[in-house]
């Protein structure tokens, strides 16, 4: 529903993406591929955190235009881990 509201209204809508390791182990694919799988990525959407996003999420979420954006110091409070800023940035 989120998806749809953002792109009738022309806005943006956003959801935690690769936030922990427990995510995978849930859904047995990344959040990223989840989302994928479901057709729920575009130029709409800002995933947050992306702590534990692999090259494969990176690229999946550069090639449908979704923009990142990484929460430092929330995830340095959760010990959740970094978010490969570098990879992101490299793939614009």
């Amino acid at each position: 529903m989120g998806q749809r509201l953002a792109r009738q209204w022309g806005r943006s809508w956003t959801v935690h993406v690769d936030e922990s390791r427990l995510e995978r182990s849930i859904l047995g694919m990344s959040s990223t591929e989840y989302l994928a799988r479901h057709q729920l990525l575009d130029g709409h959407l800002l995933a947050g955190h992306c702590v534990h996003s692999s090259a494969r999420d990176v690229r999946l979420l550069a090639a449908h235009g979704v923009r990142v954006s990484t929460q430092p110091v929330s995830n340095s409070y959760l010990g959740s881990g970094i978010a490969p800023i570098p990879d992101f940035l490299a793939r614009g």
